[in-house]
């Protein structure tokens, strides 16, 4: 799944979605006008030229780093590992790159003052920690018949 929302991504490169906002770093998109949310849109603001944080790219980076961390878990601690533990990892993962990525987000759906895919975010995260350690150090290992 992780492998699949790093390439996912790379659509929102083709829409012109998800960036983030003005940035002078060399890797920065040219997003032009049409495309650009408020207030990015505002050409005496913000000129043609604007480069702006390409949030997309980070996105999937993250994703395929994340990927590449399940695998080396998998092989390292395989033998530990139980059924479904490597889901939760990436559901895990995945909250953590959203919530970080969803900082540089300027059009995110608010709840108070904190972006509401960065408090849903938390929630995966909390329930999927609390769920590893129930999981892993209070419910007995089943054994195979």
């Amino acid at each position: 799944m992780a492998i699949g929302q790093s390439i996912g991504r790379w659509g929102n490169y083709v829409n012109m979605e998800l960036y983030g906002p003005p940035t002078t770093l060399p890797w920065g998109l040219r997003i032009p006008l049409l495309y650009r949310i408020p207030p990015y849109n505002d050409l005496f603001n913000y000129p043609e030229t604007t480069l702006f944080h390409p949030t997309f790219l980070y996105e999937s980076l993250l994703a395929l780093a994340l990927c590449l961390l399940l695998v080396w878990i998998a092989v390292r601690y395989g033998q530990k590992l139980r059924e479904g533990d490597l889901l939760v990892g990436y559901l895990m993962g995945y909250a953590i790159i959203r919530f970080f990525t969803e900082m540089l987000r300027p059009d995110a759906w608010m709840v108070g003052k904190i972006a509401a895919a960065q408090l849903f975010a938390l929630i995966f995260l909390i329930a999927g920690a609390a769920f590893l350690l129930v999981r892993h150090l209070w419910l007995p290992r089943r054994t195979v018949a």
